[in-house]
């Protein structure tokens, strides 16, 4: 009666390992992507502002389509000019037509390079975007006496932009997108 139970537990143990493996996780979606290599026609400081105290933190705004999904991944191509390689992202909700809301921030040590990098921050929180709905991806240097770069998107899109100096009001203009992408998961595979 032992050895049955032993080989029944095996058989289990057996069955169920196989279909950890054969288990594969839903593929990431790309949610919005502007960013289609490592070239650039430019971009824009991020952190200390050149010749002044102030720091700078930019924002482009994203509208996902499709589904409804659960973010993922955020990916941004940046640079560190000078200071602590230490890049902060965040990811807001929109309020007006301007950063709104935090719904996840990742601090990015030493990821920096000398020259343009893809950045890639996992999510922990996986918020929900809503398909239609506009958030922004917010961009700055997370010690205010550092200075980054962040590029503009390599297909020359314009977009709406959202500049903050010293943590203060949101002004915004039209310019070159900053290059980045949103990947999630359908929100009907969480």
């Amino acid at each position: 009666m032992m050895r049955k139970s032993i080989v029944a537990v095996s058989v289990m143990i057996f069955s169920l390992l196989l279909l950890a493996v054969a288990y594969t996780a839903p593929a990431d979606d790309v949610v919005f992507s502007n960013l289609k290599g490592k070239s650039s026609p430019g971009g824009y400081v991020i952190g200390l502002y050149p010749s002044t105290t102030n720091s700078w933190a930019l924002g482009f705004p994203f509208t996902p389509a499709g589904r409804n999904t659960r973010l993922t991944e955020v990916e941004v191509l940046a640079s560190l000019a000078h200071g602590t390689n230490d890049l902060l992202i965040t990811l807001y909700t929109d309020s007006s037509d301007s950063p709104g809301t935090p719904l996840e921030s990742w601090s990015e040590v030493n990821v920096l390079g000398s020259a343009a990098r893809i950045v890639c921050a996992r999510s922990l929180l996986h918020p929900k975007l809503m398909t239609g709905q506009q958030y922004w991806l917010v961009v700055t240097m997370a010690v205010p006496s550092s200075e980054g770069f962040w590029y503009g998107n390599p297909l020359s899109e314009t977009s709406t932009e959202a500049g903050s100096i010293n943590g203060g009001p949101w002004a915004q203009s039209t310019l070159l997108s900053g290059a980045f992408e949103i990947r999630g998961r359908e929100d009907d595979e969480w």
